[in-house]
């Protein structure tokens, strides 16, 4: 007749795989002295050596990692939301200059025949006419815009 299946405590398995590691007796001494078969004491002496590195390990091994893991987050979120003020400051700035949808439209200053060149009238610089963004006009013509 078959015997029940037993369940063996961990505590057991532990001082089984570690007889079976010390190398006092064989495998089948061990077996024969636990009523347990050959092949189950084998399988958990290789479980214990596979996981004998869990037993040193840190416990809190894995928040180590989520907390470093949140800090790289929440670095990202400050640079996301540096641009975004960046970015809308930006926006603002650049609404003073004009809008950015409508097409660039220069102001045209006609150059009369009685108040003589533009330049002249400014002294005679024309960086002033070329940071307006204009070609520099043929004599007795208006600014034209690039």
């Amino acid at each position: 007749m078959r015997r029940p299946r037993r369940n063996h405590s961990s505590a057991f398995k532990a001082r089984i795989a570690r007889e079976a590691i010390q190398g006092l007796k064989t495998v089948a001494e061990i077996a024969g002295d636990n009523e347990i078969h050959v092949s189950q004491v084998s399988a958990w002496k290789k479980e214990f050596e596979a996981n004998m590195a869990l037993l040193f390990e840190r416990t809190n091994a894995v928040d180590d990692a989520r907390d470093s893991l949140e800090r790289k987050c929440a670095i990202l979120e400050r640079k996301v939301g540096q641009l975004v003020i960046e970015k809308e400051y930006l926006e603002k700035s650049a609404s003073s200059w004009g809008s950015i949808n409508e097409p660039y439209r220069q102001k045209q200053f006609p150059i009369s025949s009685t108040s003589g060149d533009i330049y002249s009238l400014l002294g005679g610089d024309r960086t002033i006419e070329r940071s307006m963004g204009c070609r520099k006009p043929a004599r007795g013509r208006r600014c034209v815009p690039r």
